[in-house]
């Protein structure tokens, strides 16, 4: 979990993987239970899903978020990590970028977006052609935390060989001409609007779906 505390009053945000065990959410609950005791339920304690992570919690970690696939109470667990992983980046800023790693094969990848290839000899920074500049840069930033070998920038079209290869060797993707052109419009917002406390109260939904409706 993460804490900051101001004024005497804590913060603690418990973050949970969407394929988290049963074991790693009675554990993570009973650490909660022994923190609050600590200090004597001063501290607001916050779960955040995975995929829901608010601004103030992004900004914890300065742009430099990475979520990987996997964890620690897994049966197989003491086998040596992949030697090939692909993280997508998203995001323009320190309250908002953050890595999460999905599976390294080319149909993964998606023109919209920037991703981190870490493979056993280099580190790719794919940049795809409707990425920003601010998205380049976040990604730079993040890719370091992944990786600390020397960066290789990728474009989208401009692939070398060996790049295919660390991924299985080509497939199609997401590479409309829309996804191809750099979005300026603004992000859009979603915000659930309650009363059922008494007052009104607006409370944004970070990272929203159709599922959050």
């Amino acid at each position: 979990g993460a804490e900051r505390k101001g004024g005497g009053l804590g913060l603690r945000l418990g973050l949970q993987g969407s394929q988290a065990s049963q074991d790693e959410i009675t554990a993570s609950a009973y650490q909660a239970v022994i923190l609050d005791q600590k200090y004597n339920g001063e501290p607001v304690q916050i779960r955040v899903p995975m995929g829901k992570e608010p601004p103030h919690l992004m900004s914890i970690f300065k742009g430099r978020m990475v979520v990987y696939q996997g964890g620690t109470s897994r049966a197989n667990n003491l086998e040596p990590g992949p030697s090939t992983r692909l993280f997508q980046v998203q995001g323009t800023g320190a309250n908002t970028t953050k890595a999460f790693e999905v599976p390294a094969r080319a149909n993964f990848l998606n023109s919209n977006d920037v991703f981190v290839l870490k493979t056993q000899s280099c580190c790719y920074l794919w940049c795809g052609k409707g990425c920003s500049g601010d998205e380049r840069e976040m990604a730079k930033m993040v890719a370091d935390t992944i990786s600390r070998t020397e960066k290789q920038v990728v474009v989208e079209g401009q692939e070398p060989a060996n790049f295919w290869v660390a991924l299985g060797g080509k497939a199609p993707y997401a590479n409309t001409k829309r996804l191809q052109e750099e979005n300026l419009v603004i992000t859009p917002r979603l915000f659930e609007c309650s009363n059922k406390t008494g007052r009104f109260l607006a409370t944004e939904i970070p990272d929203f779906n159709q599922d959050d409706l």
